[in-house]
């Protein structure tokens, strides 16, 4: 997809400032570094987002690369709010927002742990704009479940909240992009299997512990599943008894042996009881409410 081109339109009149371009992304040849250029920069765009005269479109091309970026600034600050506030502002055009949602997509295969995360929470901010106004075509919601699928099934970045980069969060984020997929009235009873057996093996993982609202985020999805009964009864009741055993099929007092085994058992026991949690008060049928 090619990138529209701004050009003088980018200029911003904030504040003090005289004229302040906004770089367009034909000129943008770097990644987002902590310069103290970039930081003035996104700091001013940030401080003055609610002014109607910023070219929000033009600035999302340029602020793409910030969605990677180590400095927390940046990538949380101003990449996660600024596109949180124009997409819930309606700041963005349609073609903005179909750029971004299939470059951010493709993010989902970076190598960069911290621009699959952030590309994922842009992602889920984008699903929520297209329920409320759609712009977002079946093909397309169809392409970025499976490759939302793939990355939380691949992903071995188990960080939360680092003490040196911030939030990193992939499990998380990619999580919120299946809770937004799930919530959508066009969502399969096809694509809802799929989400029980990822979400199971995912909870399961005995790489590390969970330690920062992952397993709250992986069973708010199943929440909404059970929710809007797009699955029977009886599949939910069967996936729920599958808990009785360990993700291998044996059983739980094998895990006393390992360090991997009561990892397991830590990570599945958040998201069962934040499953429950989730669920309390919900009106289920009764098979459901006695096996959870």
């Amino acid at each position: 997809m090619n990138i529209p081109s701004y050009g003088l339109t980018g200029l911003l009149c904030i504040g003090t400032l005289a004229l302040l371009p906004a770089r367009s992304s034909a000129q943008l040849t770097e990644d987002c570094a902590a310069t103290a250029e970039n930081l003035a920069f996104w700091q001013e765009v940030y401080n003055n987002r609610e002014d109607t005269r910023i070219v929000a479109d033009a600035l999302s091309y340029d602020l793409l690369p910030c969605l990677g970026a180590a400095n927390s600034e940046l990538r949380d600050t101003y990449g996660y709010g600024l596109y949180t506030y124009w997409l819930r502002s309606d700041r963005l055009s349609v073609e903005t927002r179909t750029f971004l949602l299939h470059t951010l997509t493709d993010n989902l295969k970076a190598s960069n742990s911290l621009l699959r995360s952030f590309s994922a929470l842009i992602l889920s901010e984008l699903l929520r704009a297209d329920a409320m106004d759609p712009f977002i075509p079946a093909a397309a919601r169809a392409v970025l479940f499976d490759a939302t699928r793939v990355a939380l099934a691949a992903e071995n970045d188990y960080r939360g909240l680092d003490a040196e980069l911030g939030w990193v969060h992939p499990i998380a984020h990619m999580a919120d992009v299946l809770w937004r997929l799930a919530l959508h009235p066009a969502f399969s009873a096809i694509e809802a299997r799929g989400i029980l057996q990822l979400v199971r093996t995912q909870a399961a993982t005995d790489e590390a512990a969970f330690r920062n609202n992952e397993g709250d985020r992986l069973a708010r999805v199943i929440a909404v599943l059970i929710r809007t009964e797009v699955l029977g009864e009886q599949e939910i009741v069967t996936w729920l008894t599958g808990f009785e055993l360990r993700l291998d099929g044996e059983a739980w007092g094998t895990v006393f042996a390992s360090t991997a085994g009561m990892t397991e058992l830590h990570n599945t026991k958040l998201l069962v009881r934040a499953l429950s949690d989730q669920l309390e008060g919900v009106e289920l049928h009764a098979t459901i409410t006695t096996t959870l």
